[in-house]
């Protein structure tokens, strides 16, 4: 329910200031209304905006977290599916063990392996790269989906895919 939440916060945020303006018009002076009624309009408008302001602040926040994460993330799963794990349970492990690391990648990574459990591994990576926008989570999971369907060898593809995504953070970073 957090859209129904961000929504109801907003819409206090935007009604309360101006339930607050109606009863200061009735109590203050006529010379103090017209400032008061900017006042209260202006708080109204943060009110509004701030809420969704936020929201977005912090998927910002989570999503460079997430990106920053991934290349280590690569490597534990190409550990993993070299010594003959398969995807999921080395999915599960390595949300185990990144969890006081990597909290956020760590259960985007755990809803993956349940997801592939219930359904099919390319169904809960595609839902993980529309839950996660961003351009390196994208072609991660496009990856595994196409070794996954072409039955080429996922630990070659991951750590491949790992060092190209160092080079490019130290190329950012530059």
């Amino acid at each position: 329910h957090a859209f129904e939440n961000i929504q109801a916060i907003r819409w206090i945020f935007l009604l309360g200031p101006l339930f607050l303006l109606c009863v200061m018009v009735n109590v203050l002076p006529r010379e103090t209304e017209l400032w008061a009624i900017g006042t209260m309009l202006g708080v109204a408008i943060l009110g509004w905006a701030l809420p969704k302001l936020y929201v977005a602040s912090q998927a910002r926040e989570r999503r460079s977290e997430i990106e920053r994460s991934l290349p280590d993330v690569l490597d534990m799963l190409n550990m993993c599916v070299s010594q003959g794990m398969t995807l999921v349970t080395a999915l599960k492990r390595v949300t185990r063990e990144l969890r006081p690391v990597f909290p956020a990648l760590s259960q985007e990574l755990r809803i993956v392996a349940e997801q592939a459990e219930l359904g099919t591994m390319d169904q809960a990576l595609s839902n993980f790269s529309r839950r996660v926008d961003a351009p390196d989570v994208h072609s991660f999971t496009s990856l595994l989906i196409q070794t996954e369907r072409m039955g080429t060898s996922i630990s070659v593809a991951l750590g491949d895919y790992a060092e190209n995504m160092r080079e490019s953070l130290r190329q950012r970073a530059d």
